[in-house]
């Protein structure tokens, strides 16, 4: 057929949304779906949102035309997709509607977006029961129709989620549709080529009213429908695909509103891990990229042009890479991942700040985290997968068809010879977050008791041919991971108090063993407020070195200057050796630039003639 009879739909649907486009802006402000300003928002003044009406109008009436009527040279739509588009359509464009006017709950949004993406995979729009990618087929068989659902759905959030500056969503589902009927016309697919086009048409003729200072807005009517069609328009087509990303195309045709949303799911996830509440998973906030963009700086029409440029760019890569090798596809794709991660760490994400934050710690502190009955979970894990590690590595056999009945039988024996011996060794009343030399001591002491142990009773009960040299490197990777499992929380609270950022700037006089309690005191104790930044000594050789993590910037007689060039706030004595001179040097250059000089006590006090107890460290000026 002729090229240029598929771009006769897509005009005749820019016309009609654009004509009814100032229709629906009267019908909005009549009936009170007026979207009012909130800190939420980016816009400063009352605007219509049922301008998606005006989209989904064009959609049914065009799309409508061709499913009813089979138009000389153009693509019969088959029955199963006129059902999905217009049927489906249904629920999820009564429920976003109502929204528009009255607001709607959430479990009720979901629940019509559901209905009408089960609607369309019975109508038969779904992944088909075996997907390619990278030249690999991979079986889904009952996988199909869940995975289906979850695509329709969450695309048809995704272009909502991303509505939050003018003309964005409409632009990202215009690049989207035109990237989709790319796809299909490279393929040979003119039933989806045509509809595609007809989605580009109709949210081309609302476009002119939505870009900034927008005069109406989509809604969720409007963004939830062109959602639910890029959706439903990708299955077919990409689940065919069998060249370059082949299924993964799909996913970077809807690059930006998708990666908005998976980012959101993050976020909200960890943070309703450190709350500890599961409604924090479900709050909106305004913290999506395009706010993001906007806080550093951008103003409405960049930012909303960097997003449209970013949507390029990943749907370009996916038509693109139908010409590529797998090999260099994978290369194309990781490229993206790791240009994805760095852009969203620009934005100042501090929910994904886990270790700086220290919510691996919060985590490490819940009651089921700290029971023993977790550990030893959690080193049954270690055990199996170090021991599957080392049948691998020795015999080369990845997939374990030759080994496999060793590796049970093994393992049926490993597992309690190891919680046993690591019960009896006492080694879950260790403390893995203040773990010390001795504590990695003791685990690989248990290690290899419980190695030498397991390879005795496998010997004697099941294989007396079993190799030495096998059990032998999986003591070494059960060591490994043993050890990195333990000090892991050790690791993650040393990166926390490295990295903390907040508190009164200080300097310590006194590199030795108090000072390094009086740094770890301060860096541990937030309640003090105060993040060291270096040592001084009068010991000139310590000069520039580093002493548990900080640097000895100079003596006491460079204080003035240290105190200007590190914008100190206090200075703290944590030696007892330090001189009556340069206690007074201290002071007088403390006094100087207005800041605090503090001292820094521990020490042991009397308080019965039975009892001894530590005094409590004291930071005094």
């Amino acid at each position: 057929m002729k090229v240029t009879l598929l771009f006769l739909p897509a005009a005749l649907a820019a016309i009609i949304a654009y004509a009814l486009t100032p229709a629906t802006c009267v019908l909005a402000r009549r009936i009170g779906a007026i979207d009012a300003p909130n800190p939420r928002k980016m816009h400063g003044r009352p605007t219509p949102r049922l301008g998606g009406l005006a989209v989904v109008s064009a959609l049914l009436l065009t799309i409508g035309s061709l499913c009813l009527f089979q138009l000389p040279g153009y693509p019969a739509l088959s029955s199963g997709l006129c059902i999905a588009l217009t049927a489906g359509l249904l629920p999820i464009l009564g429920v976003s509607c109502w929204d528009d006017v009255r607001s709607v709950r959430p479990t009720v949004k979901l629940a019509g977006q559901i209905a009408g993406a089960v609607i369309a995979v019975v109508a038969g729009v779904r992944l088909d029961h075996a997907v390619h990618l990278f030249g690999q087929t991979i079986p889904l068989d009952g996988l199909a129709v869940p995975l289906s659902i979850l695509w329709i759905v969450g695309v048809t959030n995704a272009f909502n989620i991303v509505d939050g500056l003018d003309g964005l969503s409409a632009g990202l589902a215009l690049i989207s549709a035109a990237s989709l009927a790319t796809v299909a016309a490279l393929t040979t697919n003119p039933e989806i080529a045509l509809v595609s086009l007809v989605v580009l048409g109709a949210v081309a003729g609302f476009l002119p009213y939505n870009t900034h200072p927008a005069r109406v807005f989509l809604g969720d009517c409007g963004a939830t429908a062109v959602g639910f069609y890029l959706a439903c328009l990708a299955l077919p087509g990409g689940s065919t695909l069998s060249s370059g990303m082949a299924v993964l195309v799909p996913l970077l045709v809807m690059g930006v509103p998708v990666a908005d949303t998976i980012v959101s799911i993050l976020r909200r996830f960890i943070r309703a891990l450190q709350q500890g509440t599961v409604p924090a998973l479900f709050q909106a906030d305004s913290e999506h990229i395009h706010h993001r963009l906007v806080r550093l700086g951008l103003d409405h029409r960049r930012a909303v042009l960097v997003l449209y440029a970013a949507g390029v760019v990943a749907a370009g890569s996916g038509i693109v890479s139908l010409f590529m090798t797998e090999r260099n596809a994978g290369i194309l794709l990781a490229t993206l991942i790791a240009a994805g991660f760095i852009g969203v760490s620009r934005l100042g994400y501090h929910e994904f700040a886990i270790l700086r934050r220290g919510i691996v710690l919060k985590v490490s502190d819940r009651a089921a985290i700290k029971s023993g009955h977790f550990r030893v979970f959690v080193d049954m894990g270690l055990v199996m997968f170090a021991f599957y590690g080392a049948v691998a590595l020795k015999y080369d056999d990845w997939d374990l068809d030759a080994h496999r009945i060793l590796f049970q039988n093994s393992l049926v024996i490993l597992l309690p010879v190891n919680v046993a011996v690591f019960w009896v060794l006492r080694l879950y009343r260790r403390s893995w977050r203040f773990a010390r030399i001795d504590d990695v001591i003791g685990v690989n002491g248990a290690v290899a008791v419980a190695s030498a142990v397991g390879l005795v009773l496998v010997r004697l009960f099941d294989n007396s041919a079993v190799s030495v040299n096998l059990f032998a490197m999986y003591t070494l990777l059960l060591i490994l991971g043993m050890n990195a499992g333990r000090s892991s929380f050790r690791v993650a609270a040393y990166l926390k108090r490295a990295n903390r950022a907040h508190g009164r700037r200080v300097a310590i006089y006194g590199a030795g063993a108090r000072g390094v309690t009086a740094l770890r005191e301060m860096q541990t104790n937030e309640a003090l407020d105060l993040l060291p930044v270096g040592f001084v000594d009068d010991d000139r050789s310590k000069a520039g070195r580093r002493v548990d993590g900080l640097r000895v910037l100079g003596d006491v007689t460079e204080l003035s200057r240290l105190i200007r060039e590190y914008r100190l706030g206090a200075f703290v004595l944590a030696s007892d050796k330090i001189t009556t001179e340069h206690i007074v040097t201290a002071m007088h250059a403390c006094d100087a630039a207005g800041i605090a000089l503090l001292q820094f006590d521990i020490g042991v006090r009397s308080v019965s003639s039975r009892a001894v107890s530590v005094q409590p460290v004291v930071l005094s000026a």
